[in-house]
């Protein structure tokens, strides 16, 4: 395939070679929250000659990547865990010398993205290579601990002046075209017990495997294809409960086998104790007036996607919005707000933060209902340096909300930036969609000391986000400590930090060491003190110090990661005594990191390869592609343009580019049509940053394209031909021109309809025999007549809009179908209503919603004295509690705001509207909830 341009952002279609990766299979061990996962990749060579296969692929922020070993030739090669640029020359001589060699690494740009390379497997030969890592389970807001075995890695967004992310010429194919097998079995244990287990995907019934339900396994269904995330949702009889778990050291003899060096004295040596808070404030707290809110929010062409590979399932834009307004419409009277749009470029809704009235909310609810993804590629960075730059208000502390679907390049940059401005906000962090960077999420969450929030498959970006502004809402925790209670042969050294942020009820995880000698069997205690209003608060933890060895020291690892992750996202990661401790750890522990890799190499190689093996990348599944390109374009190409402005070449040339590049072997046997494809369909299916991260530098490129039909025959894939500008002209016949260029030129305003037909700027051939179907479009077409034009098969005809031209078939090819578009749920005709002070005025929207018409409200009225909104108010708040009970997380701060502003301005008719109230809706809300 033709070498990218350097600062390309291409997708790459997968090709129709064949693909080395036959199947995975994965074993998951769950120990309360702790996941250890050992996932086996089978391979085999079905061409003819040597191949060496990259296969790039996401894990978790918080994986800690601890062993990898291969399988080849009846032999297990166990691989060694080196400094990352030695790995390399231990992986690159072995293959210039013919020998198999494997290379597990963490991408340089982000902890989140792995590559796995199997070198030089001769023609039929099988190769397995099993990689094992741990890592924590975080706990849902309904009580699951959630396991995810990440599939999606979409491309991410390049800026300029930086290297290109290796995400974007991952091959990937569309869903449901996954060329090799998932299979997993899954043991769950808890000392809680285990009520059930729920997945995203078919998976065999619940099985205990003992009479307590403390233990329980599952598996997937047979031939599930690895093409979304797969999730496991176990739920526990009980989750939240602070606990201590001690683990005992491997002794330096010990640890030295398991991680191959000679550590006394190291991590691994040592017991190691997890400890897991859950801390609590006083009942009755009330939440802060006080902030300044500012709400930044992803607006990239990525972001028109869906969230999840569901049919009919919603836009990520479009749940922004939604979120937004019932944000906008929960945030307390007598803050600050602003909301950013970000992509290539950003723009603010207002100079500066602007305070929450109902006008400025209006008015902010107005822009947000007209917000799209039309900002081209994701820049985040720019926007965080603007509203950093911005003077904030000492009395409203600073809240930021990013709202992103995470697909970016420069994951550090913009970590580090949040970390430098820690102490100026709080950074609350969302990520939308399948894909999204948990580097990315979770780093700029735990640098700017706030939350993060992944919303995925069927889940509702609603509660998340309202669960992260009661966070936020929460004054801050000021002189959080940890105090020990230990003998006095016995030392504690934290190895993660001490919480920087604590919020009710979430969960905090601390790592810590214990050195010294245990006698007989002695407890320890620890205290998480803070201070919360003036009010010191202890979370006490008793434990016992003398444990049993781990068979599977996954506490230790864990530990280990913390660690490293915390050095390599802490403003000293550059200095060399820091990069010196995170390879020490590293070394010590056998937890990947970003300065090391694992290199195997198989030094008894029966049969050497001679010469530099055939690179095959494994594809993976592209939420992006829901066309079958190569049914679209595997043909003879050959290009007729036409050009409705004087900007459009360039937008048809990075389209021709995109096809022509996609096309290596990528052809099934059988299609050897001749026809002249004349380019006029929707960009916006190909041209989005996550295609492209530039436009212009693609004309440079144009001036040498190679044809890569590959429809000869099966397995094609060789260039047929060269296209050299200069070789076609308006009097070349048809028979000489196929396949030349014009000479250096579209078709003109002078050029007349037949002759214009078919040419094509550098690189374009001419048509063969083409008919129209349409009047074409033309330098002297209209924008609007011309969006709809198409010639002979096209997407659409001279009367189509785009809307309705964006969904329409090539050629007979199926398009998806567009979203069914489903009715505005009431709860948010209801919020969508509300006065920013939580009121609500008698509208015929809230007589719809509560089914009553107006005249009867008015008539139901108990007191005719107090203004008829009072009223309306109370029925909206009685019709949340009877209605919408199940989704109080999203309109519980809304309602606070309603049942104040009714209490303030009833009195003591107050009694009187809700039995009022009850009577009409035929309700029985208790009074209290009005503080009665």
């Amino acid at each position: 395939m033709p070498p990218f341009p350097p600062c390309c952002g291409l997708i790459i279609v997968a090709s129709r070679q064949p693909v080395p990766l036959q199947g995975i299979w994965v074993d998951v061990q769950v120990k309360g929250f702790v996941a250890d996962v050992s996932a086996t990749l089978k391979y085999k060579n079905k061409e003819e000659k040597a191949v060496e296969a990259v296969f790039v692929f996401p894990m978790d922020e918080d994986s800690a990547v601890y062993s990898f070993e291969a399988t080849i030739e009846g032999k297990t090669i166990v691989a060694d865990l080196q400094e990352k640029k030695q790995a390399h020359k231990t992986y690159d001589e072995a293959i210039s010398q013919g020998k198999q060699a494997f290379l597990l690494e963490e991408d340089e740009s982000s902890a989140d993205i792995f590559s796995c390379s199997v070198g030089n497997l001769p023609p039929g030969q099988e190769a397995e290579v099993t990689l094992k890592y741990v890592r924590e389970l975080p706990v849902e807001a309904d009580g699951a601990v959630r396991f995810v075995l990440p599939a999606v890695l979409n491309p991410r967004y390049t800026p300029k002046d930086h290297d290109v992310s290796i995400t974007a010429t991952r091959p990937q194919v569309p869903i449901g075209e996954i060329p090799y097998t998932l299979s997993l079995n899954a043991q769950i244990q808890s000392v809680y017990g285990i009520a059930k287990i729920e997945s995203n995907c078919n998976i065999t019934p619940l099985e205990y495997t003992d009479s307590d339900r403390t233990s329980a396994k599952v598996s997937l269904a047979e031939g599930h294809k690895f093409e979304r995330d797969l999730e496991l949702l176990a739920y526990y009889t009980d989750v939240n409960k602070p606990s201590v778990t001690v683990e005992a050291g491997l002794g330096a003899t010990n640890a030295a086998h398991e991680s191959g060096q000679t550590p006394s004295g190291s991590i691994m040596a040592e017991s190691v104790a997890m400890l897991s808070f859950y801390p609590s404030f006083p009942a009755g707290q009330e939440q802060s007036n006080c902030g300044e809110f500012i709400f930044l929010v992803d607006r990239s062409g990525s972001m028109e996607w869906s969230i999840n590979s569901e049919p009919n399932a919603p836009q990520r834009i479009q749940s922004a919005r939604e979120t937004l307004v019932l944000l906008l419409k929960s945030l307390p009277l007598g803050c600050y707000f602003n909301i950013y749009g970000f992509g290539s470029h950003f723009e603010a809704f207002f100079p500066e933060s602007v305070e929450y009235t109902q006008q400025s909310m209006e008015e902010a609810v107005k822009k947000v209902n007209e917000m799209d993804a039309s900002f081209g590629g994701t820049e985040i960075l720019q926007p965080l340096i603007k509203i950093y730059q911005t003077v904030g208000r000492a009395e409203h502390p600073r809240q930021l909300f990013v709202f992103t679907d995470g697909e970016v390049g420069n994951t550090k940059q913009v970590i580090n930036k949040v970390q430098r401005n820690s102490k100026k906000h709080r950074c609350f962090t969302f990520g939308i969609g399948e894909g999204a960077s948990t580097s990315l999420i979770k780093g700029m969450a735990r640098a700017g000391s706030g939350t993060f929030e992944f919303i995925t498959g069927k889940d509702r970006m609603q509660p998340k986000v309202l669960r992260a502004l009661k966070c936020s809402l929460q004054p801050s925790v000021k002189d959080i400590s940890l105090k020990w209670t230990l003998p006095s042969s016995v030392e504690a050294i934290v190895l993660s930090k001490v919480p920087t942020a604590i919020f009710h009820g979430q969960r905090s995880i601390v790592y810590a060491q214990l050195k010294g000698k245990v006698e007989n069997e002695a407890d320890g205690e620890v205290c998480l003190q803070y201070n919360f209003k003036d009010e010191i608060i202890k979370n006490d933890l008793r434990f016992p110090l003398k444990v049993q060895n781990a068979e599977r020291p996954a506490i230790h690892r864990l530990a280990a990661k913390t660690l490293i992750s915390e050095l390599e996202h802490g403003t000293e990661s550059l200095s060399e005594d820091v990069k010196k401790k995170i390879l020490e750890t590293s070394l010590q522990s056998g937890v990947v990191s970003s300065l090391t890799a694992y290199v195997a190499v198989n030094k008894d190689t029966k049969t050497r390869v001679e010469g530099p093996p055939m690179r095959r990348d494994v594809p993976a599944p592209g939420m992006l592609f829901s066309l079958d390109m190569c049914d679209l374009f595997c043909y003879e190409l050959k290009f007729g343009l036409h050009f409705c402005s004087s900007e459009i070449w360039m937008i048809m040339a990075v389209g021709i580019l995109v096809i022509l590049l996609a096309l290596d072997g990528s052809c099934r046997s059988g299609y050897a049509n001749r026809v002249c494809l004349v380019i006029d369909i929707p960009w916006r299916l190909l041209l989005r940053d996550d295609l492209l991260s530039q436009g212009p530098f693609f004309y440079p490129a144009l001036e040498s394209l190679v044809l890569w039909p590959g429809c000869d025959e099966p397995g094609g894939g060789s260039p047929k031909r060269s296209v050299q500008p200069g070789s076609c002209s308006p009097d070349t016949s048809d028979s000489e021109c196929d396949g030349m260029a014009y000479e250096g030129g579209s078709c003109s305003p002078e050029t007349s309809d037949s002759e214009c037909d078919g040419m094509a700027y550098e690189g374009g051939g001419r048509s063969s025999k083409r008919r129209k179907a349409q009047r074409s479009c033309s330098p002297e077409t209209s924008d609007s007549e011309c969006d709809g034009m198409a010639y002979e098969g096209g997407l659409c005809s001279s009367g189509t809009s785009d809307s309705e031209s964006d969904g329409k078939a090539y050629e007979g090819v199926e398009q998806p179908s567009p979203p069914v578009q489903k009715e505005t749920p009431a709860l948010v005709r209801l919020i969508t209503v509300q006065n920013a002070d939580g009121s609500w005025k008698l509208t015929p929207e809230i007589s719809a919603v509560l089914g009553i018409s107006e005249e009867d409200i008015k008539t139901g009225n108990p007191d005719q004295n107090v203004e008829v909104s009072v009223w309306v108010t109370v029925l909206a708040v009685i019709w949340l509690h009877t209605i919408c009970v199940d989704q109080r997380e999203e309109w519980e701060l809304l309602e606070g705001k309603s049942v104040s502003w009714v209490k303030a301005k009833a009195g003591s008719s107050l009694g009187k509207f809700v039995r009022a109230g009850n009577e009409l809706l035929k309700s029985s809300v208790e009074p209290k909830v009005f503080g009665l």
